[in-house]
């Protein structure tokens, strides 16, 4: 018999939390916090709980007959809380229905750097993508880097041209205009007042494209695009 549970786990002094789903041989009172420690990638974590069980408090939440609804309980208990950036939760990122979203993960400067220069060609050695990095940077006479202006050309005649999926909304027209891009820098749609509804009918990682155009950042993580391959050094920007 397999037991499809969702747990919490507490640290009783800090006041930390982890979420998780697990499918398990025996009961689930006797698994979790005695055999099963989370499936989190924190290894002092895991390394404490083993060390001070003292410190910790093990809670199943609820036991299913599938792991897709454990994992529907889990995925709204991550939505509520946001555990990917809370910090009163050890998760480190959210799980969805097609694998987890680390589109709210911090990241150091030093990795986000790193990440960035990765996603410019992963064959190319590092200095070399740092030196590209820092061309794509520069500033430019109107004020911009070279990357947007560059963008802005593409999407300017991909909008002529009619190439591009341009899907406005009717009902906002004080709503911003937001393009969302490929890592290519071509222009795949163009949103006006439906942004969400875009995302949505297009299966996009709208969260991500979300943090992209207000953090004014390429949608950088490969994490992110583990499960969306595709999608990977896509990102959106507000046209004013």
């Amino acid at each position: 018999m397999k037991y499809h549970y969702t747990y919490r786990i507490t640290h009783i002094e800090h006041k930390k939390y982890y979420y998780g789903t697990r499918t398990s041989t025996i009961n689930p009172k006797e698994d979790i916090g005695i055999k099963y420690f989370s499936s989190s990638s924190n290894k002092e974590f895991i390394k404490d709980q083993k060390e001070h069980p003292q410190n910790y408090k093990y809670k199943v939440l609820k036991v299913f007959s599938t792991r897709e609804e454990a994992m529907e309980l889990e995925i709204k208990l991550h939505n509520k809380f946001d555990v990917g950036v809370n910090e009163h939760f050890y998760n480190r990122a959210k799980q969805t229905s097609t694998g987890f979203d680390f589109s709210g993960a911090k990241h150091s400067i030093e990795t986000k750097t790193q990440i960035r220069l990765k996603l410019v060609n992963k064959k190319r050695p590092f200095d070399v993508c740092k030196k590209i990095s820092k061309g794509r940077n520069k500033i430019q006479s109107n004020g911009k880097t070279v990357a947007e202006n560059s963008a802005s050309k593409i999407a300017t005649n991909r909008i002529k041209n009619g190439t591009v999926n341009i899907q406005k909304g009717i009902k906002n027209n004080n709503a911003k205009t937001i393009h969302i891009f490929n890592k290519q820098h071509e222009l795949m749609f163009e949103c006006k007042g439906n942004f969400n509804e875009t995302c949505k009918s297009n299966n996009l990682l709208m969260s991500a494209l979300t943090r992209s155009y207000q953090k004014e950042t390429i949608l950088i993580s490969s994490k992110i695009t583990k499960f969306n391959e595709k999608f990977d050094g896509w990102y959106a920007k507000v046209i004013k």
